[in-house]
């Protein structure tokens, strides 16, 4: 089994233990309700569907507050006037600390705006080393914190629009 942390600080601060068992298919599972134990103590009930055609089963094991994920407006803040033009340059900053005696391996998501008019530019300023998806504005950072380790990384947008 590899344990993952999962957090979306943009939505919730709470992050989110999974469980990802490979070749799950050989423990010959069926499709029910099963119940989820982590170090032996009960977290909450799932569903296995035994039909799923991957490899890898994921489970969710629940919140853990042993990990700590923040996400604050940043002080960079900016909006200036260019011609008939406005544009706003914004940004978040996360931090992200392990106060368990292990080190974890923790994924944040969070997105910057994306548009369709051609009136309106984006640019992606700042994405401290997050793998990036401009279709969709998605950014991740896969991180591994050592014990007691904390870490922190940025993102800076700017949007450019008419001032009408």
């Amino acid at each position: 089994v590899k344990y993952i942390y999962y957090a979306v600080p943009k939505l919730d601060n709470e992050v989110f233990l999974t469980a990802e068992i490979v070749d799950w298919t050989q423990l010959k599972l069926l499709s029910g309700k099963s119940g989820i134990y982590f170090q032996g103590t009960f977290t909450g009930e799932s569903y296995i569907d035994a039909s799923q055609v991957t490899d890898t089963l994921h489970v969710s094991l629940g919140r853990d507050n042993n990990i700590i994920v923040q996400r604050e407006g940043n002080k960079t803040n900016e909006r200036k006037i260019i011609g008939n033009s406005i544009k706003e340059t914004s940004g978040w900053d996360f931090t992200v600390k392990n106060n368990r005696n292990v080190a974890v391996k923790v994924v944040i998501e969070d997105q910057y705006p994306i548009t369709e008019r051609k009136a309106i530019e984006i640019e992606l300023i700042e994405s401290s080393g997050a793998k990036v998806d401009p279709k969709t504005g998605k950014m991740i950072w896969e991180l591994t914190l050592n014990p007691d380790e904390k870490k922190t990384f940025s993102s800076k947008y700017s949007v450019k629009y008419p001032r009408y």
